[in-house]
Order: C-alpha cells, then structure tokens, then sequence
C-alpha cells in the first residue's frame, strides 16, 4: 500500500513501477482532492488490474492515463461506485481505452449506458479480434432495458474460442423478454463448448428457466 496523503501539491509524476493492482473505491476525500487529480499524477507501467468508479474521473483522463503508463493491464472494471448513477462513459471512449491495452483479458462494466453495452456487443460481433484480442471474461451488471440476443450471440459464436466467461446481470423488477426457444438452444451449445454463461439476476440465469 502506497501512502497517497500530501503528495499532490508536488507537479512531477508518481512512479509506482512494482503497483500491480490499483481500486478506486470512490468518492475520495477533500484532503487528497478528486480522483481524476489523483489519477493525473500516477504513472503505473506495470499496472495489471484497475478498478474505476468513474464518479469523479473522465473518460478522457482514463485514456491520457492508459497513454502514459502502457501498462500490460489484464483487468479492467468501470463503474460501480457509491451511487447507482448510470456508468458516464461512450463508446468511443472505451474503446479507445481498449485499444491501448491488447492485454485486457476480463472486462467488467456496471451500470453502463444502452448505447454503450449495445455498440460494445456489436463490435465484438462485427470485427471479433479488432477491439480486446485477448478477452476471456466479460460481465456487465445492471444492464439495458433489452438485451440484444442475435447481437450478443454473433459476439459469442466470434469469440467461443476465447472467451471462458459471460455474465451479464439485470434488477429482478426490471423487464426483459426471455431469447426464444432457438436461441436458448444456441447459447446452450456454447455452454457445452465450455463457455460459461449467465444471463439474469444475480440468482437467477434465465436461459435454464
């Protein structure tokens, strides 16, 4: 654990060259000013996990972070922090973090916008080694309205190879139209081909109900 407290009124960068893991908890304190500031000053080149409630950091500062560090980043995980407000980030600023990290093997997003989840499956679909060649796990909590079932089941037939794990989770009094039963029976055999898959509460997955 690096002591933070007192450092920032210092201009040069923090070097943490041995930090391999780093979580933002989320609002910080008014001692060590905002997250962004703190984020702003760290150069972490051999950062392998970041956790980032996104509550008071851009996505802009979050790609000028990636672009200084290079880090071999494995996992990343946005949004999730204190309130329940919905994750602020696009997609073309996630993926243009993406794209400095090839590395990225487990992507977790919480609360993201519809477009956001919707242009992310879409371009898994479309182009599946373009954008997080190395992708095992992805989870998305608290997810759009409607889930994209043809969308999503193109990016899993792409990446079914790779990819060990998809969760993707929505509150129990939320509304979502179950796949049907041909698609059901899809995203089944990608289950026997060794993908795990859970799509529903917490509690429950509903392609087994």
């Amino acid at each position: 654990m690096y002591p933070l407290y007192g450092t920032f009124d210092n201009p040069e960068k923090l070097v943490f060259p041995s930090l391999r893991r780093l979580i933002f908890a989320g609002r910080s304190t008014s001692v060590m000013g905002s997250d962004d500031e703190i984020l702003k000053r760290l150069l972490l080149p051999n950062l392998e996990t970041l956790g980032l409630p996104l509550e008071e950091i851009s996505g802009t500062e979050l790609v000028s972070f990636l672009q200084r560090s290079a880090p071999p980043l494995r996992n990343l995980m946005l949004g999730g922090g204190h309130n329940t407000l919905t994750l602020p980030l696009h997609f073309p600023e996630l993926e243009e973090c993406i794209r400095l990290v090839p590395t990225l093997e487990g992507l977790e997003l919480r609360r993201p916008r519809k477009s956001l989840a919707d242009d992310l499956l879409a371009s898994l679909a479309k182009s599946p080694l373009r954008i997080l060649p190395s992708l095992r796990s992805l989870t998305i909590h608290s997810v759009f309205s409607r889930v994209p079932w043809d969308t999503l089941l193109l990016a899993l037939s792409c990446r079914r190879s790779q990819l060990a794990y998809l969760k993707i989770t929505f509150q129990p009094d939320d509304w979502h139209p179950q796949p049907g039963s041909e698609l059901c029976a899809a995203f089944r055999e990608l289950v026997k081909d060794g993908v795990q898959i859970h799509i529903g509460t917490e509690d429950l997955n509903i392609l087994y109900i």
